[in-house]
């Protein structure tokens, strides 16, 4: 008998402890939210900073996107994926075209395809100019 009581004790102090720490309202209040836009992942490459570079404008908020989406690698998300975005912070509305999230802050892409172009270019005794070198960057 002392047992199951004991055991029964712990059962409530456990579930009790799972309460603890979370907020709770009355049926009358309720939280403020902040209202979001959902960015559904559908094209390989796509990170929090392209789809931040995108949807505001600045690669830095994805800072704050990743606070809104804690449960995905920023670095690595996966088709289906639903982004939460900060309307707040929003500049452009239209979902993420392909092209945009293949090529926007690929520097190792450009720079390699730079290197490539380089070498094509040099050969033994010609000489390489300015007007040789492909450049890139922001226009």
């Amino acid at each position: 008998m002392k047992n199951k009581l004991l055991l029964w004790l712990a059962v409530i102090l456990l579930l009790s402890g799972c309460n603890a720490g979370r907020e709770t309202t009355s049926g009358n209040e309720s939280m403020p939210v902040e209202p979001v836009y959902i960015h559904t992942v559908r094209w390989p490459n796509e990170t929090m900073a392209k789809i931040a570079l995108w949807y505001t404008g600045k690669t830095d908020n994805w800072i704050e996107i990743s606070r809104l989406n804690r449960n995905y690698d920023p670095s690595r998300l996966r088709k289906q994926c639903k982004i939460r975005i900060p309307k707040n912070l929003m500049v452009q509305f239209k979902p993420m075209p392909q092209h945009f999230a293949a090529n926007c802050l690929d520097k190792k892409k450009k720079q390699c395809q730079a290197n490539e172009v380089m070498a094509k270019q040099h050969t033994p005794g010609k000489e390489v100019t300015a007007g040789d070198i492909p450049l890139f960057g922001p226009k």
